[in-house]
């Protein structure tokens, strides 16, 4: 198990972060009560899976560390609109990911040809609009051979988007548009040190 300080090391190399910076989003998680928070030392609380979200999301997605929750808020609570495989269940981007996180863990301890189930290709897109009056945020999960995606939006958009030109079409005219990527192996990172 990690602790939260361990956590932000972890997280921080995942990202290419300087761990001071990683810190600043877990201590303002923390102060938040968005982040398991119990003692120092050995007895300090053990992160979860939902915690490696939080803050992989605030980290991942914030220009600044002063960003943490809004960050978090913005991506953190989005839901998955419909597909083409029907619609997407009521779960948010950081419930999606915890559970991602807690399958890479599981894969990295299944015995090699114990038939557990592989995600294979797999990366996480954060976008967002810069003009914070016009608050847009999307995900986009891709995973699997195939490279199968789901798209993580404010309940209002009804149109899927499977990349950045799709979202950029639908929010035409709001300026600069962010886009973050998380890689496998930065999840994979993450997920092993849980």
């Amino acid at each position: 198990m990690v602790t939260s300080l361990k956590l932000a090391d972890v997280v921080a190399g995942a990202l290419g972060l300087p761990p001071r910076t990683v810190v600043q989003h877990l201590r303002n998680l923390q102060k938040a009560e968005l982040i398991s928070f119990k003692g120092y030392g050995r007895g300090a609380a053990h992160m979860s899976p939902h915690d490696a979200a939080r803050l992989l999301i605030a980290a991942a997605g914030s220009d600044f560390v002063k960003d943490s929750l809004t960050t978090l808020r913005g991506f953190g609570a989005l839901l998955p609109i419909r597909t083409a495989l029907g619609e997407g269940q009521h779960i948010t981007l950081e419930d999606h990911l915890a559970g991602l996180l807690t399958k890479l863990a599981s894969e990295a301890s299944a015995e090699p040809g114990s038939g557990a189930a592989q995600l294979g290709h797999l990366d996480l897109s954060l976008v967002s609009v810069a003009n914070i009056a016009a608050p847009s945020h999307a995900a986009i999960l891709r995973w699997g051979p195939d490279a199968s995606s789901i798209c993580f939006a404010a309940q209002q958009w009804k149109r899927p988007i499977t990349s950045v030109g799709d979202y950029a079409q639908l929010v035409k005219g709001a300026g600069l548009i962010r886009e973050k990527h998380l890689t496998r192996e930065a999840l994979q990172a993450v997920a092993h040190s849980l």
